[in-house]
C-alpha cells in the first residue's frame, strides 16, 4: 500500500466504513491488506480477517456498553477502605487524653480493682 492510489483507496474504504458503521473495517483495512500481500493470502482470507476484526471490536464495545448500562457497584478492595479510613479519622494528640483518676477507688479501666489492691499492699 505504498502507492498514492493505494492510499487513496484506503481513505475511501475508511470513509465508507464509517458510513456503514463498520469502524474496524475502516481502521484496519490498510494494515491487513499489507499483511495479506506479504503472506500471499487470497482475497477471501483478507476479507475474513477484516470481518473477524470488526466482529471482535463490536463484541468488545457491546460488553463495555452493557456493563456501563448495568450500573454495577464498583469492586472495592480491602486496602482501599483502610487507606480511606486513615485519611478520614483525626489523629489523636498526646495532650488530649483524659487523666485516669486513681485516687478514688479502683481503676475504672479494670473491673477487678487491681489498682486499689496494689495501693494497699504496695
Amino acid at each position: 500500500m505504498s502507492s498514492p492510489q493505494a492510499a487513496l483507496q484506503a481513505t475511501a474504504i475508511q470513509q465508507q466504513g464509517k458510513l456503514l458503521h463498520l469502524p474496524a473495517v475502516g481502521s484496519q483495512c490498510a494494515g491487513l491488506a499489507e499483511l495479506a500481500v506479504k503472506e500471499k493470502q487470497s482475497h477471501l482470507d483478507y476479507l475474513e480477517a477484516l470481518l473477524v476484526a470488526e466482529l471482535e471490536e463490536r463484541e468488545t464495545r457491546l460488553v463495555s456498553r452493557r456493563l456501563r448500562e448495568a450500573r454495577l457497584p464498583r469492586v472495592k478492595h480491602w486496602t482501599s477502605s483502610i487507606s480511606r479510613s486513615r485519611r478520614k479519622s483525626p489523629q489523636p494528640r498526646s495532650g488530649n487524653w483524659p487523666k485516669a483518676d486513681t485516687s478514688s477507688g479502683p481503676n475504672r479501666f479494670c473491673s477487678s480493682g487491681t489498682a486499689e489492691r496494689e495501693k494497699l499492699t504496695g
